[in-house]
């Protein structure tokens, strides 16, 4: 972390890689804590690392409130020769939820690969989030055997469940007959002949809807997450984002789901009964494109792909969006050091930071 704001940095910033990692370190590669500035160099390493055509603005929000977050560590290795410029040649970040440490990112450059750099980040993260009180670990894995063979190793992370991310229009979804029946926004008039079944409302956060979602969450995968709600809240007062509950029978009935949507953050979305996922998603996927009619075209629009990221376990919307000409994109894999949730009724964030 800089010392005030100034670009310099504390002792502090480097002491536990030194005493712990450093002579097992290549020479000339350091460890030390990330920080705001790094959040562009960082995202490099991790665009070249994929192979993927991947927007910075489309990602910052996110990995700003990761780092800031409570019980989230960040740390980067740099290559420091000593007549050159220094480079970023690796990262990793976790968070603490709940007991749950989850790694978020974790890349490092090929050309500094299999030789200590990544598992001395992760070392780091790793020896925080147990001083954080976490004991349970969590990976999504781009299923590269080498980092998943250390997951396994130095995480007890084994692999749980295949993760589909899948991209397609808006507007190829359509429910089949047997599921048409639309579910009511609040404001709407009830149509007499109209069956409904499921209320939709704003998602408005207060200790009542926050006691829920974290019940809900408890129970669609494994740990509570109050604060991605409360920064979900803060992207729809940006107007970035939509956010539904769900409400069975009446509007004021049980409440049995939510969901996100954003321009550029897709989901999440639980639902307790998993055959209302197609319902919902189309839903707040209809929400989202009212709620941007009129905005730029950099920020929506129907012709460019939507995102769903979702486990293969997924009975209901994996063969419907495969139905309405979805693709899927890209494959990997959800490994935690115990089962953890019901991820057959759950669709996950994307970005892919956070389950």
């Amino acid at each position: 972390m800089p010392l005030n704001n100034d670009n310099r940095y504390s002792i502090d910033d480097f002491h536990l890689a030194t005493e712990s990692v450093t002579r097992t370190l290549p020479r000339g590669i350091v460890l030390r804590r990330g920080r705001e500035a790094d959040e562009q160099a960082t995202f490099e390493v991790m665009r070249r690392a994929m192979g993927f055509d991947l927007a910075f603005d489309n990602h910052s929000a996110l990995r700003n409130h990761l780092r800031e977050s409570p019980d989230c560590s960040f740390w980067l290795a740099e290559d420091t020769p000593r007549f050159a410029r220094h480079r970023t040649v690796g990262y990793a970040r976790s968070v603490v939820r709940d007991s749950v440490w989850s790694l978020t990112e974790f890349f490092v450059n090929p050309d500094f690969q299999g030789r200590g750099v990544g598992t001395a980040l992760l070392e780091q993260c790793l020896e925080e989030g147990v001083r954080a009180g976490a004991d349970t670990r969590l990976v999504l894995a781009s299923m590269n055997g080498g980092a998943d063979s250390l997951y396994i190793r130095k995480l007890g992370c084994l692999p749980r469940l295949p993760m589909i991310l899948l991209a397609g229009s808006p507007l190829t979804l359509k429910l089949p007959p047997e599921r048409e029946n639309t579910i009511l926004e609040a404001g709407q008039i009830r149509g007499l002949l109209e069956p409904h079944n499921l209320y939709a409302e704003p998602i408005v956060l207060n200790p009542e809807t926050e006691s829920i979602l974290n019940a809900l969450d408890r129970e669609g995968i494994g740990f509570a997450r109050p604060t991605e709600h409360r920064f979900r809240q803060t992207l729809i007062a940006q107007g970035q984002c939509v956010g539904r509950l769900f409400r069975k029978g009446s509007d004021t009935g049980e409440i049995v789901g939510y969901a996100y949507a954003g321009a550029q953050h897709q989901g999440p979305i639980y639902a307790k009964n998993p055959n209302d996922l197609p319902r919902i998603f189309l839903h707040i996927t209809q929400q989202l494109r009212q709620r941007l009619r009129g905005a730029p075209i950099a920020s929506f629009s129907p012709t460019l792909d939507y995102y769903a990221s979702l486990a293969g376990t997924n009975e209901t919307l994996l063969p419907w969006l495969a139905e309405c000409d979805w693709r899927i994109i890209f494959h990997y894999l959800y490994m935690s050091s115990r089962p953890m949730g019901q991820l057959d009724r759950y669709v996950g964030h994307n970005p892919l930071y956070v389950l």
